[in-house]
């Protein structure tokens, strides 16, 4: 049983854990209006897409929760991750809105998951 026990995950730090929940919950809220909105509109000019994200995160723990974070997020599915050159694949609901998935992952989870796990 022993072999079956997860590592170990060293966290650095805790004090931006608060941030992430609130801004994880922020999140979810707008995607569920987004997508709310898109799914009712009559126009029908959505066109999901996949995005190539570099990710500055190694940590195998930091990887596992911003694939937990996007996925839990309405509109976001983590598809793959290419550890060989750091890059996610991200599906969006709203291709539109692509630049602001680049944004978020890299400017605003990727540097809370830093200070924590890395």
């Amino acid at each position: 049983m022993h072999a079956l026990q997860p590592e170990r995950v060293p966290m650095r730090s805790l004090r931006v854990m608060p941030r992430l929940v609130l801004t994880l919950f922020t999140d979810i809220i707008r995607s569920n209006i987004a997508v709310v909105r898109l799914l009712t509109d009559q126009r029908g000019t959505r066109q999901s897409s996949f995005l190539l994200i570099p990710v500055k995160l190694r940590s195998p723990t930091a990887l596992a929760v911003l694939e937990i974070i996007l996925t839990a997020t309405p509109g976001t599915a983590w598809v793959e991750y290419v550890s060989e050159t750091g890059t996610l694949v991200l599906h969006v609901f709203d291709g539109a809105e692509s630049g602001r998935y680049l944004h978020v992952v890299n400017n605003v989870y990727v540097p809370m998951l830093q200070e924590v796990f890395e």
